[in-house]
């Protein structure tokens, strides 16, 4: 995950407002085309391409708000390598919680977090770098 810009924090709706890029990796052994001696090192797909084939499903669960950014097409990059590995690259705008302590102004103390999962798999790990 990379953070591009935390675009605000608010202290009336207690939230905090993120543009971010979610990329993932994995291993799908019905994907790979290593055995057809392939010229192509790998193959670069668009969002279309993402709602044929198995995903970890990730989403934010403590999310109020997300979103693909979606200009001027929805910003989803999908790669598949020959021995079926796919990497996948999302920009995605969210809105998450803070917990606020704002009794010692100015010295202000403000937490906020996003919590990603899959949501449909409990044996999928996740890695950060």
């Amino acid at each position: 995950m990379w953070v591009q810009e935390v675009s605000s924090v608010s202290e009336l709706t207690q939230d905090f407002e993120i543009d971010l890029y979610m990329n993932e990796y994995w291993t799908d052994p019905g994907l790979a085309y290593d055995i057809l001696n392939p010229c192509q090192g790998n193959l670069s797909f668009d969002w279309a391409v993402m709602q044929n084939i198995w995903t970890p499903n990730t989403c934010f669960i403590n999310s109020k708000k997300a979103q693909l950014h979606s200009s001027p097409f929805t910003n989803v990059f999908l790669m598949v390598f020959p021995n079926g590995s796919v990497w996948s690259n999302w920009r995605i705008k969210s809105t998450g919680p803070c917990v606020m302590d704002l009794t010692k102004f100015p010295m202000d103390s403000i937490e906020c977090s996003l919590t990603f999962e899959s949501f449909n798999y409990n044996k999928v790990g996740h890695c950060g770098d």
